[in-house]
Formats: structure tokens, sequence, C-alpha cells
């Protein structure tokens, strides 16, 4: 079954509300999203940069993967 797809902007908000919405990670500013090309990976995206603003680093790369894992199963990216 195929999975929705969503725009960059949609997976960006997705994944930010998603990420603010843990414990101490409601301070995070900006999250973006990297597309991959490759067949292997199992789907076509990865949490890229994260702008941290006050939050703490290592509780949000933690949220940040527990996201994507969450996430990842679920959506793909609309191709360009």
């Amino acid at each position: 079954m195929a999975r929705p797809l969503l725009t960059i902007d949609e997976m960006q908000r997705l994944l930010l509300d998603n990420i603010r919405a843990r414990p101490r990670c409601h301070e995070v500013i900006t999250v973006t999203v990297d597309r991959i090309r490759s067949n292997g990976y199992g789907n076509n995206w990865k949490i890229g940069t994260i702008s941290y603003g006050l939050a703490s680093k290592e509780r949000v790369d933690r949220a940040a993967a527990q996201t994507q894992a969450k996430v990842c199963p679920h959506y793909d990216l609309l191709e360009d």
C-alpha cells in the first residue's frame, strides 16, 4: 500500500510539531528535510539540519531520532 505523499513544507511542519511535543523540546526553531534519491533506504527522506534554539541538543537529537522512526513508515515526500 502506498504511503501518503507530503510536500517538504508539510513534512517539516509534521516533524517540527512532533519534536516540539517532546519534553523540553518546545524551543526548537526549525527542522529541515533532506531528500534521499537511493532506492535502498526504504523511504525518500530523512531529518536534516535542526535549529535548536534554547533547547538541549542531546534531548532534541533523541526526540528527532524517535520522531523520524515514528513518521518514516507512514509518509514519503512528493517528488519534485
